[in-house]
């Protein structure tokens, strides 16, 4: 519900009401079959043709629905609820952030090598799998080492320049 072009995920929840009384009165949410106000000719039956999720602010039309057709246009009417207030991310094209990556192996056997990069372009590789909360995420990151400038090396390997 609510989706629009200043918020594309819609609202977050729907406020469940004490109902005006039409016949397909949802408790907050009514679906009509006109973008007029809802009146008792253009209201749909909640109960054999729609549910609602007031939580997630979602309408499901349900399988058989008697007055829903494929192709049809529904309008719903309905109040989002006041929500608290989060921060929300949205996707975009990788952005590059500079930074010094330092690499320290830590091998059980044998002499390990330690990597210094004063400067490198650092940005999102790979994909993101979508996972239960509880599972931990990796995310792959790419770093192109760049010249620092000022005589520095670009790249130190044990303490030594490369």
């Amino acid at each position: 519900l609510g989706a629009s072009a200043a918020r594309p995920a819609g609202v977050r929840a729907a406020q469940p009401g004490a109902g005006t009384g039409l016949p397909g009165d949802g408790g907050g949410v009514i679906v009509t079959t006109a973008a007029a106000a809802p009146n008792a000719g253009n209201t749909l039956a909640r109960a054999a043709n729609y549910a609602v999720d007031y939580e997630r602010a979602r309408l499901h039309v349900l399988p058989g629905a008697p007055d829903v057709s494929d192709g049809d246009t529904l309008y719903l009417h309905y109040t989002p609820a006041a929500a608290p207030s989060r921060r929300q991310a949205a996707a975009g094209a990788p952005r590059e952030a500079r930074a010094a990556v330092r690499y320290i192996e830590n091998t059980q056997t044998g002499r390990g090598r330690n990597f210094y990069a004063p400067l490198c372009s650092v940005t999102a590789a790979g994909e993101l799998a979508l996972m239960a909360r509880d599972a931990e995420q990796r995310i792959a990151l790419r770093a192109d080492i760049l010249e620092p400038g000022g005589g520095r090396p670009a790249l130190i390997v044990d303490e030594q320049a490369a």
